[in-house]
């Protein structure tokens, strides 16, 4: 630890608790979260990880490829995407958003996302039956 990292903790009576356990686990040569980096937190992430269709068939539901079953749709709403001249990131898992909301058979959700609006795309169409 830095010497400004530690006067940091011990000016403030509040984390010298905190301050005490890390201490303790940097003299003992122990993992603590301020060492773990985002590769670290990766790798952990991959080995926790399980196909989609893995976790919704232990969940009981059936899993719905939102490409399969409107392939038109996707790939119009990909074209509009990529003619986009501002990037948002991507549209996240929309086939297991769609199967949920297939599975949960829905009237009406409530969706607050914003971007492109593949989570909305996904949901819409899963309310569309």
């Amino acid at each position: 630890m830095s010497p400004i990292t530690i006067a940091v903790y011990l000016s403030d009576h509040r984390k010298w608790r905190r301050f005490s356990r890390l201490a303790t686990a940097r003299l003992l040569g122990r993992e603590t979260c301020l060492n773990a980096t985002a590769d670290t937190a990766r790798q952990w992430c991959m080995a926790q990880s399980v196909p989609l269709e893995h976790a919704l068939n232990r969940l009981q539901i059936p899993f719905r490829d939102v490409r399969a079953e409107h392939t038109a749709c996707v790939v119009d709403s990909e074209k509009r995407v990529a003619e986009c001249p501002q990037s948002m990131g991507g549209g996240g898992n929309v086939s297991l958003l769609y199967s949920l909301a297939a599975a949960a058979d829905c009237n009406r959700i409530l969706e607050t996302g914003v971007a492109y609006g593949w989570s909305s795309l996904a949901m819409l169409l899963a309310l569309q039956g």
